[in-house]
């Protein structure tokens, strides 16, 4: 039934990611400099977790500055050892960071 909501988990290691590929903005113009985010939630024998995988987590991560961000990319990862022992899931935020008015002028 995980399956219909991940790529996939394994009873003994899962290491998958989940490309969902959610691109928003899309410009061939790739100017201006790329930044990068990844926030992560974890548990310990499916008693304990602890985290914020959230977007908005990740998003905060890769834009501390609060620029205008172009071509954002949204990726899933999850990590399952052992029957649980140790789970990990991560949201991952890529983007181009939008050239000031006046940097496009010149």
């Amino acid at each position: 039934m995980s399956s219909c909501v991940t790529p996939g988990i394994g009873l003994l290691y899962t290491g998958v990611e989940a490309n969902k590929n959610f691109v928003t903005g899309a410009s061939k113009d790739q100017a201006g400099r790329m930044v990068y985010g990844e926030a992560c939630s974890h548990s310990v024998l499916w008693l304990v977790a602890w985290g914020d995988a959230g977007l908005a987590q990740a998003m905060m991560k890769a834009n501390p500055n609060g620029d205008t961000l172009k071509n954002i990319i949204v990726d899933h990862s999850m990590l399952n050892a052992a029957f649980g022992i140790y789970t990990q899931y991560c949201t991952h935020v890529t983007a181009w960071v939008v050239k000031d008015e006046e940097e496009k002028g010149q």
